[in-house]
């Protein structure tokens, strides 16, 4: 079977040269896993020991993909993804990893969905000691803010004025620990390894500091991203006294929506020179943390067992 499946890509490979494409699609799950222009590919060719796809150059290897993580190779780029806006206007497009569907983008919002702006603290000292929705930009600078979106404390991420734009909401540890539960089931992990290695496949291809360690979003970063998810390096704001900013390039740490304690929430993480996704952490509700929203799915009504049946009427609940 995958020799036939092999013949086939590179019977599509050499019609698309003759008919003029300029792209090469690889797919998994339906998404883009890796795009290559035509002219960086002279041939694919299967490794049966290594059980992955070798893409060559000039009689090199540039790449290697597991053939768990590819479902198809097309010469016709994907639909466009639909997209979101929040109150801003901000616009968002979608990953569907599994059951779920994530943003592509960290939220950008200055406002809550009814209307009322989020305050935006700079200063350090108001930052570290404010018990109220708040977000900022890292180093205060509205350039990062653009690109890896707003740093927000918890209070913000959980405040029922909603943050999340209609449709959307702020993801729970339960919805975090479904999305790495489904990326190690389903051949996610790096080099197919066991167990939680999957930071990889969530890391953005570019941005990240370097790393040494194989299968950490830091090492050979354009193997990055095989789920789609896009996860940037937007670092954190501390919630000490002096409030600094820290580790932009080097993490990734978006807030859920549970609450630990009076004082802690819980929230999950990527870092540059580890490989799996951190998803048991608990801190400060001060905290500036990157937010990435989940679809909400509608509500379902369930109803107890229908009794007392009559010719008029019925008993129920739910």
């Amino acid at each position: 079977m995958k020799n036939i499946y092999l013949t086939l890509l590179l019977s599509l490979f050499f019609t698309s040269n003759i008919f003029g494409q300029d792209s090469l699609y690889i797919f998994k799950a339906g998404l883009v896993n890796t795009k290559y222009s035509i002219n960086q590919v002279d041939s694919i060719t299967f490794s049966n020991s290594l059980d992955s796809l070798k893409f060559n150059k000039n009689g090199f290897i540039f790449n290697k993909l597991s053939i768990t993580n590819v479902d198809s190779i097309a010469f016709t780029a994907p639909n466009q993804k639909p997209t979101y806006t929040d109150i801003d206007g901000n616009i968002y497009t979608t990953v569907k990893i599994g059951n779920q569907t994530w943003m592509l983008e960290n939220l950008k919002t200055t406002r809550f969905r009814n209307g009322d702006p989020i305050p935006m603290v700079s200063d350090n000292s108001v930052w570290s000691t404010t018990e109220s929705a708040a977000y900022c930009d890292y180093d205060n600078l509205l350039t990062n803010g653009l690109l890896y979106g707003h740093l927000y404390n918890w209070y913000a991420a959980a405040d029922n004025r909603i943050i999340a734009p209609q449709g959307w909401h702020v993801p729970s540890t339960s919805e975090w620990n479904d999305l790495l539960d489904y990326l190690i089931a389903n051949g996610y992990n790096f080099e197919n390894s066991n167990g939680n290695r999957v930071a990889k496949s969530l890391a953005s291809k570019t941005l990240w500091r370097y790393s040494t360690l194989a299968g950490s979003p830091g090492k050979n970063q354009l193997l990055n991203n095989s789920s789609g998810f896009n996860a940037l390096p937007a670092g954190f704001r501390y919630h000490l006294a002096h409030g600094a900013y820290s580790s932009q390039t080097e993490g990734s740490y978006f807030w859920s929506n549970t609450e630990n304690t009076d004082e802690e929430a819980s929230y999950v993480n990527i870092l540059y020179g580890y490989y799996h996704f951190g998803s048991d952490n608990a801190n400060s509700k001060r905290l500036g943390l990157s937010i990435r929203c989940i679809k909400s799915d509608l509500a379902t009504l369930r109803t107890n067992p229908i009794n007392t049946i009559t010719s008029s009427s019925a008993i129920s609940g739910g």
